[in-house]
């Protein structure tokens, strides 16, 4: 079959006895022929591009139903192996280059747009070993960095990593829990590394995923405050890199660098907000005054006497009672308490959906051919009663462009 299109790798799938991993691998580990010499690269390669090609266009579904775990297993034990096996090679670290690492990590950029491969992966050492062996080539003399190709597979596959993780699963898990489990296998810190290195050939959708990466970082409150503060592996490591003391020497992308700049922000903000509620200046759940959007704290919020609508100052009060006050002898105190809720309902979907809506938006930016700022987001939600949307029900999400919106 030809694999090189979706319909020849899905008929593969539906083979019975499907071994293609574990025969692949059997080829591959002959690492001698006839002669008593290494396999050729050109064969090697071969073989390997074909689970490339396989990966690339096989139908997710079809590929989590189909392919037994062992098979899957089979090929990520044999890329550790590997990995391993190449950890103390001289050229990779005299050079941060060595042929065989990209040939093993190519496919797994692929493989990793899959759910089963990123669930194996995490449970097996594959991101432990992939972070001992860059840190085996920065260790030759402080921020030596691997090659510019290797740099940008390892950036592009736990960018796949981190996107199937939230979204691919039956039971996705949050940025958080995905971002923790980055972290604990030591490759969230070189993920930070290698994405500083420029990637000339590698635009699109390898740079829109690895940018909406580094933005739910940015997002991801509880990785920020426990591992991204001084003397902390990733957080001594993000500011090295934005100190200029490690990562690519130069011609790192803008955008790469203006994501970095803003996660190490938020860091800094996430700490000052736990430290003033530690103290007690930060007294829980802020609210937004109805005129100027400010939020404040329960305890320093006003409140219009008729319809508890929220103020920060009797100054904003003031300033909004001719617009507030036909509102506010039209409506019942039920009925604002009713429209209120209905803010904290769809406030509190759009909160715990964010990952998802994130990336749909990142997938209409390029789908699109727009920035975010020029689209519009609809969302339909399930009516309880007719009053209040259900808290976790998103039925439909529409993106458009607010030029095709308006027209």
């Amino acid at each position: 079959v030809d694999i090189s299109t979706e319909e020849g790798a899905n008929a593969l799938l539906t083979v019975d006895g499907f071994n293609f991993f574990s025969e692949t691998v059997k080829k591959l580990t002959m690492s001698q022929n006839n002669n008593g010499r290494r396999m050729k690269f050109q064969t090697k390669s071969k073989w390997i591009s074909i689970i490339l090609l396989f990966a690339q266009n096989a139908d997710r579904a079809l590929f989590r139903g189909k392919i037994p775990h062992s098979e899957i297993q089979c090929w990520l034990d044999y890329v550790i192996e590997g990995i391993k096996g190449l950890t103390t090679n001289k050229s990779w670290i005299q050079t941060g280059h060595v042929t065989d690492a990209w040939l093993l990590l190519e496919p797994c950029a692929f493989l990793f747009c899959h759910a089963v491969p990123v669930v194996l992966a995490f449970e097996s050492e594959f991101f432990q070993v992939l972070s001992s062996f860059i840190k085996v080539r920065k260790e030759s003399d402080g921020r030596a960095m691997p090659s510019t190709r290797l740099c940008n597979q390892i950036a592009l596959l736990v960018s796949s990593a981190f996107t199937v993780s939230i979204s691919g699963f039956d039971n996705n898990w949050s940025s958080d829990k995905s971002f923790k489990k980055l972290e604990a296998s030591g490759i969230l810190e070189e993920f930070l590394r290698c994405v500083t290195e420029p990637a000339p050939q590698m635009k699109g959708g390898w740079f829109d995923a690895v940018c909406n990466t580094l933005y739910l970082l940015e997002l991801s409150t509880r990785i920020l405050l426990k591992r991204f503060q001084k003397g902390k592996p990733c957080g001594d490591t993000l500011q090295a890199i934005l100190d200029g003391k490690d990562g690519a020497r130069s011609g790192t992308s803008s955008k790469v660098m203006k994501r970095l700049q803003a996660i190490a922000s938020a860091s800094i903000m996430r700490a000052t907000d736990a430290a003033e509620h530690e103290h007690g200046s930060c007294l829980g759940l802020a609210y937004g005054c109805n005129n100027c959007g400010k939020l404040v704290s329960k305890e320093s919020l006003m409140n219009c006497a008729q319809c508890n609508t929220n103020y920060c100052s009797k100054k904003c009060q003031r300033a909004e009672w001719k617009v507030h006050k036909s509102e506010c002898n039209q409506c019942t105190k039920t009925e604002f308490k009713n429209r209120k809720m209905i803010k904290l309902s769809v406030a509190n979907v759009l909160e715990k959906r964010s990952d998802y809506i994130n990336l749909q938006l990142t997938e209409a930016c390029h789908t699109l051919g727009a920035k975010r700022n020029e689209l519009i987001l609809e969302l339909d939600f399930f009516m309880n009663d007719g009053i209040v949307p259900a808290m976790d029900d998103l039925r439909e999400l529409k993106i458009s462009s607010i030029t095709e919106y308006l027209e």
